[in-house]
């Protein structure tokens, strides 16, 4: 009996986990959750006071902007971001044959033909943490792509 309460508390405690809400609101929880994931994060202002977190991976640095903000908080919205700075840049065939297949993900070219990805997250009303991390995972995945 001790056992099977256990085991029922275990289960209902990593279900809470899941079921806990994040959002863009709260971007200190966001850079903790990062930070868990294994990852550094740093919570900055941009250059109209609103939130963005810079972080990097495998030697690439990369933003997480937050947007629908009002007065510098209650955001509604992430933006993830990241450029390739490229000595010969890249070509609109090498961008749209790998943006093909993506759905969660957008590239394009800047004016010296760098790559750059963005991926997008609403999080207005909250999503659960689970998500956000699968999103991170998913962010990772595409970026080293």
């Amino acid at each position: 009996m001790t056992g099977s309460i256990l085991l029922l508390g275990l289960a209902l405690s990593g279900g809470a986990r899941a079921q806990t809400l994040v959002s863009a609101e709260n971007p200190a929880d966001l850079v903790s959750i990062i930070q868990d994931l294994g990852f550094q994060a740093k919570l900055e202002a941009d250059n109209v006071g609103d939130p963005v977190i810079r972080s990097s991976s495998n030697g690439v640095d990369f933003r997480i902007y937050f947007y629908e903000c009002k007065n510098n908080n209650r955001c509604k919205s992430l933006h993830f971001s990241v450029g390739y700075d490229l000595a010969a840049g890249s070509s609109l065939d090498a961008v749209q044959l790998w943006k093909a297949d993506k759905r969660f993900a957008s590239a394009y070219l800047d004016d010296e033909a760098d790559p750059f990805l963005q991926m997008d997250i609403n999080t207005e009303g909250g999503i659960t943490q689970k998500n956000f991390e699968n999103s991170f995972e998913l962010w990772q995945s595409l970026k080293g792509e």
